[in-house]
Formats: C-alpha cells, structure tokens, sequence
C-alpha cells in the first residue's frame, strides 16, 4: 500500500492520519517525541505493511510482474494498488477524490514543523502536483516510476513498470479487489485495539464494501 491507501483506511483524526503519512520516514526517539494518536498511526501503518506483504493477493500480483521487474517488483505492487484505488474510488468513499485529497493535504501542510525531513522534502510536491487524485493516470505513473528510479542511480527495472501493468492489468486489478477489502477489515481491527482508541470517524468510507470470497 503507497499513501493513498494508507490515507484511505486511517481513521479522519488528524494526528492518527498524519502519523500514517509519515511512517516510512519517522525514526528512532523521533517517534517517542510524536502526539500519542500520530504513534498510533504509525503503529498501524506499519502493521498493515506487513500484513500486506504476506497476503496471498498481494504475493500473487508479484508473482505476475516479477519475471519483467525482478526485485522491484513489490515496490511497484504498492503504487499499482494506489492506482486501483484511485480508479475505483467511487466504489469505496462517500467522498469525491478530489475532497478526501484536499482534506489530507490541509492537515498535513499544518503539521509541517513536526514532520521528519524527508516528509517534508516530498510533501510540496505531493501537494503541488496532486498525488493522490494523479494517481488513476498511467502518465502520471510513469513520471513516479522514473523519479524513483533516479533514485537508485539509475540501477532498477521500474522504467519498465507501466509496460509490465498493462500487460497484466486485468490480473493485478483482480489482485487488488481481492485485497483490498481485507485490508479495510484488518485496519479496523487493529484501530480498535489501541489504547487509547483514537478518535474514530470513518464517514469517508462507504459502509456496504463486502469482502471477495
């Protein structure tokens, strides 16, 4: 899951969503100095990642892109799902896209002074240039897929992402409808558990979203 599924299944409370924006960047004692809801948000974030990497879905779309993209091929899954998730939007929020986005954006521009260094780098451009309503566009897809291979000196496969995507669209799409309910269900549980219960608002989900059997 990339940001805008993790932003989608947090609750609305503006620390908690803020702390499962920043949990691939925060460290160490930094996490200990956070408000207790962004912790949590942490928490969860990290706790979804794993459940993700070990679902069967997910390790299926893997398997379907891995002989093109090798060992990129999860990193590539998770921004994927970000796409399917955008695309199908409708089907999972009683918000339009563009809302729910706006909303995300506003909170975390207000916590920027205690956000890690590298949130804070990406954040401008996330905002300026609109991730995650972009998201749904293959264009846009293969600008992300390019930057993040610049990023590693130019030494991965992910130019080749988006030829892959489409040549297995239909299967990863059926990966992710599999997928993703579950990971809406497991999100919840888990939110649940916490002590204390962070503010709960989930009113940007439609509640009829059934699990795929």
């Amino acid at each position: 899951m990339n940001f805008l599924a993790h932003l989608y299944v947090s609750t609305l409370d503006e620390d908690f969503l803020t702390g499962s924006f920043i949990a691939d960047s925060v460290k160490g004692r930094m996490i200990e100095l956070l408000p207790v809801a962004a912790k949590q948000g942490v928490i969860v974030h990290r706790l979804l990642d794993s459940f993700t990497d070990s679902h069967l879905a997910f390790r299926d779309g893997v398997e379907l892109i891995r002989p093109k993209l090798g060992r990129w091929s999860g990193v590539v899954i998770d921004i994927l799902f970000d796409h399917f998730l955008a695309l199908k939007w409708g089907s999972f929020s009683t918000l339009r896209l563009s809302d729910f986005a706006d909303y995300c954006y506003q909170i975390l521009l207000q916590r920027t002074e205690w956000l890690p260094l590298q949130s804070r780098r990406i954040l401008p451009h996330i905002t300026k240039d609109d991730w995650l309503t972009r998201y749904s566009s293959l264009e846009f897809l293969k600008r992300v897929f390019i930057g993040m291979h610049h990023r590693t000196s130019s030494k991965s496969t992910m130019p080749m992402a988006v030829d892959t995507f489409i040549e297995n669209y239909d299967g990863l799409s059926d990966c992710f409808d599999r997928l993703f309910p579950e990971v809406i269900s497991y999100v919840k549980t888990e939110i649940a558990k916490l002590v204390p219960i962070p503010a709960i608002d989930y009113s940007h989900q439609l509640s009829t979203i059934k699990l795929k059997s």
